[in-house]
């Protein structure tokens, strides 16, 4: 007997056909309201700093902490070596400025003997170090030269304020060998005011030769990637679009079958999220220890151990840099503080995996728009705003974008701009206190008339 009463009851409350002629037209209203605001709301998340802001948190919040807690709990993808200098070692060599040459070289030496397909030493190399090892780390640089065998090595530049790119004590080197690369690291925030690291980047452009000589210098996320997997010459093919200003977007196969989705245009803030998968200690506050071990990351002072392994390095990505605190290279991220070298290691993770964020395709954005705005519409038609307001809130946020929008996600890459889920509640119950406001004002006016008759 009470099943039926609450089935009798939920048909009363939603038949939509037998609601009164003024709630069928206000449901009609809501529906016209949410079309337009959705309209509005998509070119504002699209064109303005608010909008990307807006959609960080929404990412943030529902999507990438919850994938990095999942991702923390499995291994590291074992494509990426990190060859680390660590605090402990830091400080036996006393702290220095620069990074001893003669241990870079031991680290690129081992890594390539290993096999190694790609090596980055995620150091800076623009000053010449008088007591340390700048001559074994050239010799070394050469004999791999003279040996040409597979791999490539990536060294970092800065591009300067002025839009020059800064030298590097092997530009020499650089410049006549095929397989050493420059790269800019590749990982960035938003914009100057947010010091999040959110972004990978797949170029700078910088001027060679005064304000005329424009060039392009690749992200090592993006380079490294096509160095692995790719095909470097179609990368570079890509250049003369990208320094004639085309918004296009191109796509560029790896070995394994995967495609990276490139914007001619240096930001794009869905292509361009990075997938963090990879976490050092100190990251996941449910997992201090993260989710790394002997395969992926080494000590530098242990290098020795590994000089005839055949399997560590053979035909990975390498990446040489300083983990320690006291270098400052230690950034905010969604997921928590990283270093640096783990960040640009994250970065190519997402892009080799095939893991790149994407935009629903407009015919799914249109799906999932009408069905949120019938909720919202009927919620705000049936029932009092601040209801309303909460029944929107729980499907909309809970179900929609925790469970449906993470699914498309997690699973595909696929963001649905979830930003109208939540805003547009807000947005339907400014829209009905507005309403009550008139409602009230009109009263009052017929109340007046009615005293002064």
């Amino acid at each position: 007997m009470r099943i039926r009463k609450i089935i009798n009851w939920l048909y009363h409350k939603f038949y939509f056909p037998g609601f009164p002629t003024a709630k069928k037209k206000l449901f009609y209203f809501n529906i016209a309201i949410g079309i337009i605001f959705a309209v509005l709301l998509t070119l504002v998340i699209d064109n303005t700093q608010w909008g990307e802001d807006n959609l960080n948190n929404i990412f943030d919040s529902f999507f990438i902490k919850r994938e990095a807690q999942i991702m923390g709990k499995r291994d590291a993808p074992e494509d990426i070596v990190f060859i680390e200098i660590d605090e402990e070692t830091y400080r036996e060599w006393g702290e220095p400025i620069m990074v001893p040459r003669d241990a870079i070289a031991r680290a690129i030496k081992t890594a390539y003997r290993g096999g190694a397909k790609v090596i980055y030493p995620d150091i800076l190399l623009e000053h010449e170090n008088t007591t340390s090892g700048d001559r074994e780390l050239r010799d070394l640089l050469q004999n791999i030269s003279r040996e040409e065998r597979d791999v490539n090595i990536i060294f970092p530049v800065r591009i300067g304020y002025r839009r020059d790119r800064k030298p590097n004590i092997f530009d020499d080197l650089i410049n006549q060998e095929e397989n050493f690369y420059r790269a800019v690291p590749g990982v960035v925030s938003s914009d100057i005011y947010e010091n999040t690291i959110r972004y990978w980047r797949g170029y700078e452009d910088y001027y060679q030769n005064g304000r005329d000589d424009k060039e392009i210098v690749w992200g090592v996320p993006l380079l490294a990637s096509v160095l692995a997997e790719g095909n470097v010459k179609e990368l570079n093919s890509f250049i003369d679009e990208i320094l004639a200003g085309k918004d296009t977007i191109k796509k560029l196969n790896l070995a394994s079958g995967k495609k990276i989705k490139l914007s001619t245009l240096k930001e794009d803030f869905f292509f361009q999220r990075i997938r963090f998968t990879i976490f050092h200690e100190d990251v996941l506050p449910g997992k201090p220890e993260g989710n790394l071990n002997i395969k992926n990351v080494i000590n530098i002072n242990q290098l020795k151990y590994f000089e005839n392994d055949k399997e560590v390095f053979k035909d990975k990505i390498v990446i040489i840099g300083n983990s320690s605190p006291d270098t400052g290279d230690i950034h905010v991220t969604p997921v928590g503080k990283m270093v640096g070298m783990y960040i640009v290691g994250n970065a190519i993770n997402t892009l080799i995996s095939g893991k790149q964020t994407a935009r629903a395709s407009w015919f799914l954005n249109l799906l999932f728009f009408l069905i949120i705005i019938l909720i919202t519409a009927y919620f705000f038609t049936y029932f009092h705003a601040y209801l309303a307001n909460v029944l929107g809130t729980l499907v909309l946020s809970y179900i929609f974008i925790r469970e449906i929008g993470f699914y498309f996600y997690f699973n595909h890459g696929i963001f649905l701009i979830s930003i109208v889920l939540v805003v547009i509640i807000g947005f339907y119950e400014i829209i009905d206190d507005i309403k009550e406001v008139a409602v009230d004002f009109n009263e009052k006016r017929k109340e007046k008339l009615s005293a002064n008759k």
